[in-house]
């Protein structure tokens, strides 16, 4: 049994494949080098994982705290250091709106 909704199983799926396309091949590179490629945001708003606080009529994806949480927790897992810097734009969200 899950508490997480379908639409939720579905977020937490995409992020899940994102983690595995994207972060988990380069996650060792990105940790040697220090380097964050932009090209994971833009890859993250594809995958509907990106801008998740923002409300829909902001043009963001209106995501609950639960849904979010779920998607960090996915990103964390790929790698702690590239799901922290993701992450990070979640932070200052809510006193930007």
């Amino acid at each position: 049994m899950s508490i997480l909704t379908t639409e939720q199983q579905s977020i937490k799926k995409a992020a899940r494949e994102f983690v595995a396309k994207y972060i988990i091949p380069n996650a060792v590179e990105y940790d040697k080098t220090g380097e964050f490629h932009a090209f994971l945001l833009e890859a993250a708003r594809e995958s509907k994982i990106f801008a998740m606080a923002i409300p829909k009529k902001s043009g963001g994806l209106g995501y609950d705290a639960l849904t979010q949480a779920v998607v960090v927790e996915e990103w964390g897992y790929g790698c702690a250091g590239m799901g922290t810097t993701l992450a990070a734009g979640l932070l200052g969200t809510d006193s930007l709106l």
